[in-house]
């Protein structure tokens, strides 16, 4: 049954949904035209995440109902209001809204779905407080998802590695986590390189939404740091860009070229190099994670940390940037 869960959407989304979506972005006028901040070569439709949401939600529903999923209440609020999430994306992706009227809107999903969720950090801060901690977090979540969609296949990779944690090891949510592995898994047929669809910001805003929410709603069985430990790559390297921009007086929703994989393509890594060495990246991680769920090595969340620093000063050293006291010479 669980193969099904896979299977269904993957056929649906990579057969039926994306190819309708990329002819819909055609007919709409959206399309990702090349310009300085791009990678790809030639225009791309954006918006093919709404194949994923078209299919995700309603069988992900149906799952809820037909296997009595625990935190039900929790789980309907979080797919009800990622139709708001997704359906802003897409005006954005048509439009490009405000920045304070996407942020409003998430802010107000989460908080719909945080009156059903129940507590989860224990009894060491009041609730209010917690609640205004994953608020914030999972907002930050949401848009770093969306900022880390930049190349091709990059945050579809990033979506499949956390459904398939989250399938195999988290049992109340795993019906859902397959069924979004699927979807992406079949948009990523279109997305790997050389892509011919864009997921946009109605899937990594969607995608993002909902990953964070399922995470949220398994961390009362198990420590947060396996899942934070699986994100690193987006996570770390989005927050450092953003904060170091910011310190610097750059407004952080203006796009840029500052994150890892655009300075290692401005390096001359193809698409597929910067996929392939996400992939590693991504195995060594979950491998990770996995140690933190066995209860084996208090340090591994460290130690990752210190993985990821090793491959941010490995990508000055190519730039020829100084390396604390060293500096490459070209």
């Amino acid at each position: 049954m669980d193969s099904l869960f896979v299977i269904i959407p993957f056929l649906l989304v990579a057969l039926f949904f994306a190819p309708y979506s990329a002819y819909l972005c055609k007919k709409k006028g959206m399309v990702a035209q090349v310009n300085s901040r791009s990678l790809h070569q030639k225009p791309v439709p954006v918006g093919g995440g709404l194949s994923i949401v078209l299919v995700t939600t309603p069988l992900a529903l149906l799952a809820i109902f037909l296997y009595d999923l625990p935190h039900k209440d929790f789980l309907i609020a979080l797919l009800t209001t990622s139709l708001a999430v997704a359906y802003v994306g897409w005006k954005d992706d048509q439009e490009n809204l405000s920045a304070k009227l996407r942020l409003a809107v998430h802010l107000i999903s989460i908080a719909i779905c945080l009156y059903f969720a129940p507590q989860t950090l224990g009894e060491f801060m009041p609730l209010w407080a917690e609640k205004i901690l994953i608020l914030l977090g999972w907002a930050w979540f949401v848009n770093l998802f969306n900022f880390a969609d930049g190349t091709d296949g990059y945050a579809s990779q990033q979506s499949i590695f956390i459904c398939i944690f989250l399938a195999l090891f988290f049992p109340p949510v795993a019906p859902i986590a397959f069924i979004i592995c699927g979807a992406t898994m079949g948009f990523l047929r279109h997305n790997y390189h050389p892509a011919s669809l864009f997921m946009g910001d109605i899937g990594s805003t969607y995608l993002g939404f909902m990953l964070a929410g399922l995470m949220l709603s398994v961390a009362t069985i198990h420590n947060a740091f396996s899942f934070l430990t699986l994100t690193l790559l987006f996570t770390l390297d989005i927050s450092h860009s953003v904060v170091r921009r910011s310190l610097q007086g750059h407004k952080p929703w203006v796009p840029h070229r500052d994150f890892w994989f655009h300075r290692c393509y401005n390096l001359g890594m193809s698409h597929d190099a910067i996929f392939k060495r996400a992939l590693l990246i991504n195995a060594v991680l979950f491998s990770c994670a996995l140690i933190g769920l066995s209860g084996y090595g208090k340090s591994y969340f460290t130690y990752c940390l210190g993985f990821l620093s090793l491959i941010a000063l490995r990508i000055r050293y190519l730039e020829g940037k100084p390396l604390f006291f060293l500096k490459r010479k070209l």
